[in-house]
């Protein structure tokens, strides 16, 4: 009963962010992020050894950013915002094992887990794969089938 329950209250949240993203988008959602990378840091499954947003490349001169502003009129900071959380996304949508440090982590309190979790459910269920389940599992994104895609129209 216990489990039940509780399978039925996430159901009900994963719903609820479901509308939210069709209604807001990533972007909306994500709107009030101030890129301190607390969900990175804390994340106990982001993987990659040599991380693209503890790189240089998005070091840029000040006079660099008053460019972009004039060229365009105005520049969002904190600047590759969706492009830091839609990196995060495609990093964790398989991974996310839904433990909520990064939003217990977020400054600007936003439901990044659930984000994650809501999108990673749809994502799991077409690999058939469980994060956290099992460490003889292998990982989707290192295997490959030849008809892995024949459900989207492929023959």
């Amino acid at each position: 009963k216990v489990v039940a329950a509780r399978t039925q209250v996430r159901d009900a949240r994963f719903a609820e962010m479901r509308q939210r993203l069709e209604q807001e988008g990533v972007e909306g959602v994500f709107a009030a992020c101030v890129r301190c990378h607390n969900c990175m840091t804390v994340c106990p499954v982001c993987y990659c050894k040599t991380c693209l947003f503890k790189s240089p490349v998005f070091d840029h001169e000040p006079m660099q950013y008053m460019n972009w502003a004039q060229r365009k009129g105005a520049y969002r900071l904190p600047a590759d915002t969706m492009l830091f959380h839609l990196t995060r996304l495609n990093h964790m949508v398989l991974s996310c094992i839904g433990c909520g440090m990064c939003t217990s982590d977020c400054p600007a309190e936003l439901p990044v887990g659930l984000v994650f979790r809501t999108i990673g459910q749809q994502v799991q269920a077409v690999f058939d794969y469980v994060p956290g389940r099992s460490v003889e599992d292998p990982l989707p994104l290192v295997t490959f089938r030849e008809d892995e895609w024949t459900e989207v129209g492929e023959e």
